[in-house]
């Protein structure tokens, strides 16, 4: 069976034997009647990694991206994919490699932005990593986005990256976007007050957080 002949081309790559593992996804193509669409393989084949994942073989989900890129090096969504299971497994090296092709091949991928500018972050690369979170967030101004990096922008050690009002703005639309219901944004809105030294409205907000 095709799934079968997947299986397989995982375990030659696993393995270091990369040609066969090619040949047995070509089998798997013919046994599927995908052979006359490779991009139509790949299509398939990709969603065997949201299967593996949603079954938590992430080593294997790991193998099957690498295999793929193997076959179609330019597919900003199997570098994404990958660079996420990396990440989860703590490869942030790794992670960020990968991550930076997903927005070089899909410069419109605000999740893509936005996880590699974290990655950044936490790597100590902060201002290449806001660059991309403020990428992302020109793409798509999602609560999560917006609470990072406001969160980022009041408390960062090094006084450089420091902008209190900045992060006020990000932190208040982040706050009116989760109706002023998430603990967690309405901690980093106070954070964002008390490094503006807006005190009053910092403990304000900080007990309406301790409420929710």
């Amino acid at each position: 069976q095709a799934k079968g002949w997947v299986s397989a081309a995982v375990a030659h790559y696993v393995h270091g034997r990369p040609k066969q593992a090619i040949e047995a996804l070509r089998q798997a193509a013919r046994l599927n009647r995908l052979d006359v669409q490779l991009d139509d393989l790949i299509n398939s084949l990709h969603s065997e990694v949201g299967q593996l994942i949603g079954q938590r073989e992430f080593t294997r989900a790991i193998g099957l991206c690498r295999l793929l890129l193997t076959v179609d090096p330019d597919r900003a969504a199997l570098h994404y994919d990958l660079a996420v299971l990396l990440e989860r497994q703590g490869d942030v090296d790794a992670a960020i490699a990968h991550y930076t092709s997903t927005v070089r091949l899909d410069p419109g991928h605000p999740i893509g932005h936005s996880k590699l500018g974290q990655a950044l972050v936490s790597m100590g690369q902060t201002e290449e990593g806001l660059k991309h979170l403020r990428q992302a967030l020109r793409l798509q101004p999602n609560s999560m986005v917006l609470n990072n990096t406001a969160w980022l922008l009041a408390t960062h050690r090094d006084p450089q990256f420091r902008q209190p009002d900045e992060a006020i703005q990000l932190a208040e639309r982040a706050s009116e976007l989760t109706m002023h219901q998430k603990a967690g944004v309405e901690d980093t809105l106070a954070a964002a007050y008390a490094a503006a030294g807006r005190f009053a409205l910092a403990v304000e907000t900080a007990q309406r957080a301790l409420g929710l």
